[in-house]
């Protein structure tokens, strides 16, 4: 099928009908059945090109002696726009959307403006061709029935209404009535039905008094009642029985597409949009018009919309009235946020510990449906209008700015997230949106595996330590050695500054076994300064100084200075410890900020992992690193315990 855009595919009472009585004209497509006609129309459902119309009447006004006697029915401006003039019009509606590639007015013989359209052409492919796209004309974000569907699915070729005069004049006392900033009417007939939305406008003409006459942009819209942008009509109030009144959609249009998982696409599909920022005007006028708007594979949708809304908990979306401030974030020094760590969100979703894709289907469900999505009660926000909120770029997720009618800002946060998708989350804040997006420092994650000794021990328990905070690594002297205390000296390591006495630290690299091991600091003595040592278990030491790959370690394991690791925030308290209540735990851990017992941030922490049961499960170790990198694994595999006993 094919646009027919040439007139000798057009002939009188077979593509085309006129009657010059009435000064309408009506166009047959090859599938209808009524009127019948034979032989059958030319054009396909895909329809005819203004231009084709408008030449075919010019042939038709030439060679048919029978017109040229009545008005000509269309001026040309362009080959895309046009006017109807002297009452001539399209027979209905479904003669209108035969009309492609084009604009138009419809004018009567008083040279009033009855009806405007202008002409919506999408430019790029459609997934399958029963897409559906659909559009809104006004802003009105809480209107769960602004969704218009085109008639047609797949790529967009047609005509939208954009002005109509509606509203008659009302001579019946006492009219129409104007206020400062509203117009009421009382002739019984509903601004809602007539199809009147907030952020269109209301064209007022033939009044009474000419100053209320004009173009107003409306903020609210009920049965009887316009409200206006501002007080326009101050200074000239009253009851007006010659005003009518236009609805007018120029200044605001907004054409979607989202479609869902399909199982014989195999995927979601992208969603996409256009409004006239996007196609560089203010104002529509009786053009067609090329939006931008197509789609393709979602390969981040996998699931049914079935499956999706069955999860539980549900993912949830909530609009605020005032921003929101959450923490924790890469420090900015162009914010002007106090920290530079937060920023404040006007749109908070909550991912219910889902992962990223998870919590995206169900935004992305969420977005298509025509009911309220925020959660947070008041103020409607109806889905399938309202502006996306999350994309992805590759396996990254990434938040945008979105519309807020509550006021609370652009900004759209995740909260609640799979903490193992912390380091692939972007958030656009009321004070950057898009152009800075905040993100979190690199969180480490992965599991803690256990065997089934530990799983089957009612009261096994696991706790992750450092093996140390810092590490020296030079030549390490001892002196003075007496029975299990030593001096310990240092070439750079500035002894009194770095240890404090009683701390533990675990020095190694040395040749006589007793000197490696846990000392305790008992004073220090001299400029550079030394430090007085005690060897916690006791061992006979004696004077050696070591290679220069020796080492000091702070807090190390096995000794009363040993840290238990802190999460980033998976785990309630923060460290790394708990009863084992199944084959795994997971575990997260703030590789770009945690400093614990001094440690450098954004390095590789060396981690000893304990655990023991009673009845089941002997103690076990393990040793590893925690990286900057998901999807670490640590493995405690305990013995079965034959031999412990508490009879009583």
């Amino acid at each position: 099928m094919t646009i027919t855009v040439d007139p000798d595919f057009i002939s009188q009472n077979r593509e085309v009908y006129i009657s010059t009585a009435l000064r309408k004209f009506g166009i047959v497509i090859n599938t209808d059945a009524s009127p019948a006609q034979s032989p059958v129309s030319r054009i396909d459902s895909d329809g005819v090109t203004g231009q084709a119309i408008y030449s075919f009447f010019k042939e038709e006004w030439k060679n048919d002696a029978t017109k040229i006697p009545h008005p000509f029915p269309m001026i040309a401006i362009t080959p895309e726009q046009f006017e109807f003039i002297s009452d001539w019009e399209p027979e209905n509606n479904k003669t209108r959307l035969r009309m492609k590639t084009c604009g138009w007015r419809e004018i009567n013989e008083l040279d009033v403006l009855k009806k405007e359209f202008f002409g919506v052409v999408t430019l790029g492919a459609f997934a399958e061709v029963t897409d559906q796209a659909y559009y809104q004309q006004g802003t009105d974000t809480a209107d769960t029935t602004a969704a218009t569907n085109f008639d047609r699915p797949n790529a967009v070729n047609e005509p939208v209404l954009s002005y109509e005069e509606i509203v008659p004049a009302d001579t019946t006392s006492p009219g129409h009535t104007f206020a400062a900033s509203t117009i009421t009417r009382n002739d019984g007939g509903s601004f809602l039905t007539d199809g009147f939305a907030i952020g269109a406008r209301a064209v007022v003409v033939g009044s009474d008094n000419t100053a209320r006459n004009g173009t107003f942009v409306l903020t609210n819209v009920t049965g009887t009642v316009l409200t206006v942008s501002g007080t326009p009509f101050t200074g000239n109030t009253g009851s007006d029985q010659g005003s009518r009144i236009a609805k007018e959609f120029r200044n605001a249009f907004t054409i979607l597409l989202r479609e869902g998982y399909d199982a014989g696409f195999g995927s979601g599909k992208t969603f996409s949009s256009a409004n006239l920022t996007d196609i560089g005007v203010t104002t529509l006028t009786y053009q067609a018009y090329r939006f931008p708007v197509s789609n393709g594979a979602d390969l981040k949708v996998t699931n049914t919309d079935a499956t999706i809304i069955a999860r539980s908990p549900v993912v949830t979306i909530t609009y605020f009235a005032a921003p929101q401030t959450f923490t924790g974030f890469v420090a900015d020094a162009a914010s002007t946020n106090s920290p530079n760590t937060t920023a404040d969100f006007g749109i908070v979703i909550d991912a219910q510990g889902y992962t990223a894709e998870q919590a995206y289907e169900y935004v992305q469900w969420s977005l298509r449906q025509a009911a309220d999505i925020n959660d947070g009660g008041g103020t409607v926000v109806a889905g399938n209008i309202a502006d996306e909120l999350l994309s992805f770029v590759g396996d990254a997720m990434q938040t945008l700015s979105a519309t807020n009618p509550l006021g609370g800002g652009t900004g759209v946060y995740v909260t609640n997230f799979d903490s193992n998708d912390t380091n692939r989350l972007s958030f656009a804040d009321n004070e950057f949106g898009t152009t800075a997006r905040r993100t979190f420092p690199f969180v480490a994650a992965g599991t803690i595996n256990f065997n089934a000794n530990l799983v089957n021990d009612s009261i096994g328990t696991f706790w992750m330590f450092y093996e140390y905070t810092e590490r020296f690594t030079e030549i390490f002297t001892l002196s003075a050695a007496s029975g299990f205390t030593a001096t310990l000296a240092s070439t750079t390591v500035n002894l009194d500054v770095e240890l404090n006495v009683a701390d533990y630290i675990n020095l190694q690299g040395f040749v006589d076994p007793n000197n490696n091991g846990i000392w305790e600091v008992t004073g220090f003595t001299g400029s550079p300064a030394t430090a007085q040592l005690t060897k916690t278990n006791q061992d006979t030491v004696s004077n050696e100084t070591g290679p220069g790959s020796g080492t000091l370690d702070k807090n190390p394991i096995n000794s009363p200075d040993a840290i238990i690791v802190d999460s980033a925030g998976s785990f309630s308290p923060l460290p790394i410890t708990g009863a084992i209540s199944g084959p795994t735990a997971a575990f997260d851990y703030d590789y770009d900020g945690n400093v614990q017992g001094g440690r450098t941030a954004s390095t590789d922490a060396a981690v000893l992992l304990r655990a023991i049961g009673l009845e089941t499960a002997q103690f076990v170790e393990t040793t590893g690193a925690i990286t900057r990198t998901v999807g670490l694994s640590f493995t405690l595999t305990a013995g079965l315990e034959r031999n412990y006993s508490n009879p009583v």
